[in-house]
C-alpha cells in the first residue's frame, strides 16, 4: 500500500541523516516520519463458504460486516447437485448503513 511505502521511505531517509546533522534535526526528522499515517486498518470482514454435503447439496455462501458503519450482508445459494432444477436461494440484506436495529 502506498501509505506504508511513503512512511517507510521517510523513515529510511531520516535514518540516513544520522551523524550528518545535529541531534535535534535528526530527532525531528525521525518524529516527523513516525507521525505519518501507517497502513489503514481494514474494517470490512468477509467470509465465504463453498462446498457439497454428503447428500449432494452444493452450497455457496458469503457474509460481510463493516466494523465502522455496521453494514451487514449475507447471501447463500444452495442447489441439489443431483437435481440442479431445484435451487434454494436465500439472499439476505441484514442491515443497510445508517439503519439501526
Amino acid at each position: 500500500m502506498r501509505h506504508k511505502q511513503d512512511r517507510e521511505d521517510k523513515l529510511a531517509a531520516a535514518k540516513l541523516l544520522y551523524g550528518k546533522v545535529g541531534a535535534e534535526e535528526y530527532t525531528a526528522a525521525i518524529k516527523a516520519a513516525d507521525a505519518m499515517p501507517g497502513v489503514p486498518e481494514e474494517t470490512l470482514r468477509e467470509d465465504y463458504e463453498l462446498g457439497t454435503n454428503k447428500s449432494g447439496k452444493f452450497t455457496v455462501g458469503y457474509w460481510a460486516h463493516c466494523e465502522v458503519c455496521g453494514f451487514e450482508f449475507s447471501y447463500k445459494h444452495a442447489v441439489d447437485a443431483l437435481d440442479p432444477e431445484e435451487p434454494d436461494d436465500i439472499p439476505t440484506l441484514i442491515r443497510k448503513p445508517g439503519e439501526t436495529t
